[in-house]
């Protein structure tokens, strides 16, 4: 890889556990394994990048549909996040549904026995389920 394309790479991906300021930006090249996020229109895109293959491989989260993308630079990638987002929009619009996953609202947690214990037996006391004390 090119140093004008590390430059580069540096300068589109952002460290995803922090807030996009310009001092966030991370100063790694990406490697096999590393996976950066993308945000375009309130769309948001898990990005990796093959360098066996050269090449960005992507794809849309938080939608009900699996849309991914590809490109072998910096901007076609860019680009083509910005396609599929766009696509992803008229899709939805011409079938009448909407873009956003439906949530349950339920989420299955693995705790220790004893904390289960503690949370049924202070629910109980609070006269509710443990589903409505929590």
């Amino acid at each position: 890889m090119n140093s004008k394309r590390r430059r580069t790479l540096k300068a589109v991906f952002t460290d995803p556990t922090r807030t996009n300021r310009p001092g966030d930006i991370r100063s790694k090249t990406l490697a096999r394994s590393s996976q950066r996020i993308l945000k375009h229109n309130g769309y948001m895109a898990r990005v990796a990048f093959n360098d066996e293959d050269e090449i960005f491989i992507g794809r849309l989260a938080g939608i009900n549909d699996i849309v991914g993308f590809h490109a072998d630079t910096v901007s076609d990638l860019k680009a083509a996040f910005h396609e599929a987002v766009a696509d992803d929009i008229a899709t939805c619009a011409k079938t009448g549904k909407k873009p956003e996953k439906p949530y349950s609202g339920q989420i299955v947690v693995r705790v220790d026995p004893v904390v289960h214990a503690r949370a049924a037996l202070a629910a109980e006391l609070a006269g509710k389920s443990l589903a409505g004390w929590t």
